[in-house]
């Protein structure tokens, strides 16, 4: 009995030390987003622009990234870029891209994204997505 308490306290505590950054110009969909994983124990930071998540990036060490701009091509391009030059790509976090449309899908994969979840999602989709890129860092 105690073996299994402190295995499944070991697994929880494991999650409770990924970060996830939320950049996104919707405060509603952060918000949710970032409500979200907190109920999985995720420690959860949010932006709602470039600059304060490239700042962010320099104070914490984010896991996942998660993106979703009205505008991927300008802002998600912005920020993909200056990130890659300021961490390398050794010390980039995974990114999920969340995409409304085709030419969204299209301009996240010429930017050499991890993952893309299409909008509308619920919770279960949310969670297989980031625990997918977790287990992919933590692994590799």
């Amino acid at each position: 009995m105690l073996k299994n308490w402190l295995r499944t306290r070991t697994s929880e505590q494991a999650v409770v030390s990924h970060c996830v950054l939320i950049v996104g110009d919707d405060a509603d969909v952060l918000s949710l987003i970032g409500d979200t994983l907190q109920q999985k124990n995720y420690r959860v930071q949010s932006s709602n622009n470039v600059a304060e998540t490239l700042r962010l990036l320099d104070l914490i060490e984010p896991v996942v990234l998660i993106c979703d701009f009205t505008r991927p091509e300008v802002e998600g391009k912005q920020l993909l870029e200056a990130a890659r030059v300021r961490l390398g790509k050794s010390g980039m976090p995974a990114v999920l891209f969340l995409r409304d449309s085709q030419e969204d899908e299209a301009f996240a994969n010429a930017m050499g994204v991890e993952d893309l979840m299409l909008k509308p999602f619920d919770s279960a989709t949310l969670f297989q997505h980031v625990d997918k890129l977790v287990l992919s860092r933590c692994h590799a």
